[in-house]
């Protein structure tokens, strides 16, 4: 495809090619930052800067939008490549389930995780179990209800027949 040039929607003083370059009025082109992905620049209009996408300035300047949709997507899903035929206007359902982002996501999900396909060795098993052994546990502790002594909060829950909520409301009287 032949790269045009046109001016971007808004700020008169800078251009805008097919291949997702920026240029100034006077034909120097402008830096692309990199941010959360996306490659940007920083416009100026009334002494006032502004931050915009590349992507999107492309899109708004050669890409139609008659339904007004309101997201960009990248076709081959390379945030970098903002070339015109590589977007398409579309809407957040359709930009959020496009390609293998999904796949890709449970892929580094899977294979990032330090902690896949570890356990603890029979001997590891065996000295936790003798630590544990003869310990109280931690989380039962001894509650008086009228008087009445219960081994843990569980167990007077059981023998009152009441809820989490309604107990402590007999232990704060």
């Amino acid at each position: 495809m032949k790269i045009t040039e046109k001016a971007v929607f808004g700020f008169p003083d800078y251009t805008v090619r097919t291949d997702g370059t920026v240029y100034n009025k006077y034909g120097k082109q402008l830096r692309q930052y990199e941010k959360e992905k996306y490659m940007a620049v920083y416009l100026y209009r009334n002494k006032k800067r502004y931050y915009k996408t590349v992507h999107r300035i492309v899109a708004e300047t050669f890409i139609p939008n008659p339904k007004n949709l309101p997201e960009i997507n990248h076709k081959d899903e390379n945030p970098g490549n903002n070339n015109v035929e590589n977007l398409e206007w579309c809407d957040r359902i359709y930009n959020a389930n496009y390609g293998t982002l999904k796949q890709r996501q449970r892929e580094r999900g899977l294979h990032n995780n330090p902690f896949q396909n570890k356990h603890h060795s029979l001997e590891t098993k065996q000295k936790i179990s003798i630590k544990k052994k003869g310990q109280p546990s931690k989380r039962k502790r001894e509650i008086y209800i009228n008087g009445i002594k219960y081994e843990s909060v569980t167990k007077a829950m059981q023998l009152l027949n009441i809820s989490t909520k309604k107990l402590y409301t007999l232990i704060k009287e």
